[in-house]
């Protein structure tokens, strides 16, 4: 069989754009579901280029509203309300209803979030879109969008009384009648994953209303249904209970919340480091295997090309034989060579540099007395060690990245506590932040005291040099 042959039956057969764009967009929202958002945004920019590429409009429309979930996720809400309002134009000209109501439940999302004080907010906003998504959301037949959108109606008219002691009983009643809606048609779908993130919507409606005693059995149910690695959630619940247990007196369950809570947390950042490794270790071995792929389609073209060469002739033959033989030697060279360079390199990889210039230093001294030959021969093997080199201590700094990685997971920040850190060494005050982040002066205070116990500071000056060692900034 001719050599190209066997390596066009090896390649694999390329995949249709629609394909392409389905894969992209099912491995970003696998990828956001594990909360890995850097791989979920990159992963569905690249499905947005190729739906682009390819004049595919309702894949472009998809990829704009998973790139719009995942700025959310990253507290990147005027990147994702941009990516909403494109999703929400091209679901418009296609007349795709399920898209339309998804577009305009992000917009409504972001809204729920713009509210730092009675004058700054955008509820009513808010409440236009998820009204229009939920009329959408039923148009197209879609259960769990309707939910949804009944979930962010709650939320809103929840908001609507944030400022309001005690609360305006028309706007908590339709809160309460949309949220009993919601989980009644999340129920009747069994969709179980929005039954849980109703709960914390819930949670949030009792905590308002002052009905302390059902937000902790709440919480206490969310902790009961959570599976055993889900982290997150049980952080979240035992947050809530830290903050309505002493409203009741029950200050030694709130003792035991906080520590749970702080258990949890630590669980939470070593279980995203260690999938992180995980996803390391997985994307070097499908590497590997594509090598091994490839050094079997060469060792097949080599097969095949000696093949032909010994139909050439015996003269041939031995002139080829004399060529594998000087070769032959050249790879043991080569072979001995890169041995020493490694040991030594293993006992010396702090200032491995100053091998490399004394080579050229002695090589320079001594090219008057070497031939032309020999002097090549000199350099291709300076060129060989220095390539080793590239590799070894790319694999050192490796090493102390991911050393690095951990020493910070152990501190147990989140990525919005990281974010404050950053934000404050920026020189930004807490009203400033607070504007920045589209969130309370308190809620930024309460950030920053949590940061100072985690990283065990007593102020800002100790905070940023903290986290400067890390090398958070």
């Amino acid at each position: 069989m001719c050599a190209w042959a066997v390596l066009w039956q090896c390649s694999p057969s390329p995949r249709s754009a629609d394909e392409k764009c389905e894969t992209l967009l099912s491995e970003s929202l696998s990828a956001a579901d594990r909360q890995d958002y850097d791989a979920a945004t990159g992963l569905a920019a690249q499905a947005l280029d190729a739906a682009r590429e390819a004049v595919l409009p309702r894949y472009e429309c998809r990829s704009h509203l998973t790139l719009a979930g995942a700025g959310i996720a990253t507290s990147r809400d005027s990147v994702a309300w941009m990516h909403a309002v494109d999703a929400e134009n091209l679901a418009l000209s296609g007349n795709w209803p399920d898209l339309l109501s998804q577009a305009l439940i992000i917009k409504a999302q972001i809204c729920s979030y713009v509210e730092v004080s009675p004058d700054f907010n955008r509820n009513d906003e808010g409440l236009g879109y998820a009204h229009e998504a939920l009329v959408q959301a039923h148009k197209a037949g879609n259960a769990e969008n309707e939910a949804n959108a009944m979930y962010i109606i709650s939320s809103l008219l929840t908001n609507k009384n944030r400022w309001n002691t005690p609360p305006e009983e028309t706007f908590y009643r339709e809160a309460g009648r949309y949220l009993d809606m919601a989980d009644s048609t999340a129920r009747a779908a069994g969709l179980e994953k929005l039954l849980r993130k109703g709960a914390q919507f819930r949670a949030r409606y009792y905590q308002q209303g002052g009905r302390w005693e059902e937000m902790v059995d709440l919480c206490n149910a969310i902790i009961d249904s959570c599976g055993d690695n889900d982290y997150l959630s049980r952080m979240q619940a035992y947050d809530r209970l830290m903050r309505v247990l002493p409203r009741l007196g029950r200050y030694d369950e709130m003792q035991l919340c906080y520590e749970r809570q702080n258990m949890y947390t630590q669980l939470y950042f070593r279980q995203k480091a260690d999938e992180t490794l995980q996803e390391i270790e997985t994307r070097y071995e499908t590497r590997e295997a594509k090598r091994q792929i490839e050094k079997r389609n060469l060792q097949i073209l080599i097969l095949s090309l000696f093949t032909l060469l010994l139909a050439a002739g015996a003269m041939l033959v031995l002139i080829c034989a004399r060529e594998v033989r000087r070769r032959n030697r050249e790879l043991e060279n080569v072979n001995a060579t890169k041995e020493q360079i490694i040991d030594f390199l293993s006992h010396d990889l702090r200032n491995p540099s100053n091998s490399q210039i004394e080579t050229i230093r002695n090589l320079s001294k001594q090219a008057a007395g070497l031939t032309p030959e020999e002097i090549r021969k000199h350099c291709d093997q300076i060129a060989r060690q220095a390539q080793t080199f590239n590799e070894d201590v790319a694999g050192y700094i490796g090493n102390l990245l991911v050393e690095r990685s951990r020493e910070i997971a152990n501190v147990g920040l989140t990525h919005r506590e990281i974010e404050i850190v950053q934000l404050c060494a920026e020189g930004l005050s807490s009203s400033e932040i607070a504007e920045k982040l589209f969130v309370s002066v308190h809620t930024v205070s309460r950030h920053r005291q949590n940061i100072y116990m985690k990283m065990g500071v007593k102020n800002v000056t100790d905070m940023i040099r903290r986290a400067r060692e890390l090398g958070l900034i």
